[in-house]
């Protein structure tokens, strides 16, 4: 009898994707891709437009955190071998350039950085700052300090700098002014590192800084998780779910979007947060195509059908919320139809701002 209920129990899904949200006007490209399960979706759904919420924000108070610790979430959430250490942080590889007279931060995404760059990087950091503690590099693109002490610094996220001014965005605290002395002698080290000048050669932008973030807060939270199953490729959702005793799953594992599982289960795709951030318009375009194809058809069509009770699509971002929800009484509203591509274009970007003059 209780397998027949455990069979029976109805699906939630939960599909959360920052970065939905372009931010700026999208004109006539949105027309150019093909997005009927996303359309079909927003025009059926339940919609709303709420106040901004920054995607690291927006998923802190989901697991009820008012203050991450980010970095050692994420290395919990990295598949490697090694122990949790005491003191960790984001150390994560950057590239400081000049950009209308201020200095920018480019992101691990834009460098291709090569498993040999990262190593032989790290191996000269392990060496001339030994005293920091010991670099690591689980991902070319995801790098940590294991500090021999805890910092008393508070640092901002790196994706609240990229394509910012960087000087917006130092660190504070009792120990900022060491910190920042650290990242001056960091940035030498690298910008005179053979790997750069072989990039230099090519073309490629420096691997010439390292953005510090993520530090652990005073008071450890309590973790509690949103759902009963947590799925995506993100370590952040993989620590988080370890650290709330939930079950996670990767992309791979829980295979296809439309056989979702009983109880309550949320998707995270960070793919389109990370073009956003990039500002590769292109790349964002290509990752609609691809979560049309993999998330939003399937999902919508397992509605449509009974298979999901409820269907929740989740887009937070610095310049809105998005929330639009499929459930049981909008299967009554049957003579709604897709968004047109105007409504679908007004949804997902940013209006321009008018002109203060």
């Amino acid at each position: 009898m209780g397998a027949k209920a455990q069979i029976h129990r109805p699906c939630h899904v939960t599909c959360v994707i920052p970065g939905l949200v372009w931010p700026a006007p999208l004109g006539a490209a949105l027309e150019s891709i093909a997005l009927p399960g996303l359309a079909a979706w927003l025009g059926r759904a339940r919609l709303a437009r709420n106040t901004a919420q920054p995607y690291a924000h927006w998923l802190a108070r989901q697991f009820g955190l008012t203050q991450p610790a980010w970095a050692a979430l994420r290395w919990a959430g990295e598949t490697v071998p090694e122990a949790s250490p005491a003191h960790v942080l984001c150390a994560d590889p950057v590239s400081l350039h000049f950009m209308r007279d201020a200095m920018v931060l480019r992101g691990p995404r834009d460098l291709a950085i090569t498993p040999a760059e990262a190593a032989a990087l790290l191996a000269t950091l392990n060496s001339e700052f030994a005293d920091l503690g010991s670099f690591h590099a689980p991902h070319p693109e995801r790098w940590y300090l294991h500090a021999k002490a805890a910092t008393q610094t508070h640092f901002l996220p790196l994706a609240d700098v990229l394509g910012r001014p960087v000087a917006l965005f130092q660190p504070e605290g009792p120990d900022a002014a060491i910190w920042a002395r650290t990242a001056n002698e960091l940035q030498i080290v690298l910008h005179n590192h053979p790997v750069n000048r072989q990039r230099e050669e090519r073309g490629q932008p420096l691997i010439n800084a390292l953005w510090f973030w993520g530090e652990a807060p005073a008071q450890a939270e309590t973790i509690t998780a949103p759902a009963q199953a947590l799925i995506g490729d993100d370590p952040i959702l993989r620590g988080l779910a370890q650290q709330a005793g939930c079950a996670w799953l990767s992309t791979a594992q829980a295979g296809d979007a439309g056989h979702g599982s009983a109880g309550y289960s949320w998707r995270l795709d960070t793919s389109l947060q990370e073009a956003t951030l990039a500002g590769d318009f292109m790349g964002w375009l290509r990752g609609l195509e691809q979560l049309e194809r993999e998330l939003f058809a399937p999902l919508w069509q397992a509605w449509r059908q009974g298979s999901l009770k409820t269907l929740r699509l989740v887009a937070p971002s610095d310049k809105s919320l998005i929330e639009a929800t499929l459930s049981p009484p909008q299967r009554l509203t049957f003579w709604r139809s897709g968004a047109t591509g105007a409504q679908l274009r007004a949804i997902l970007e940013t209006p321009a701002q008018p002109d203060p003059t």
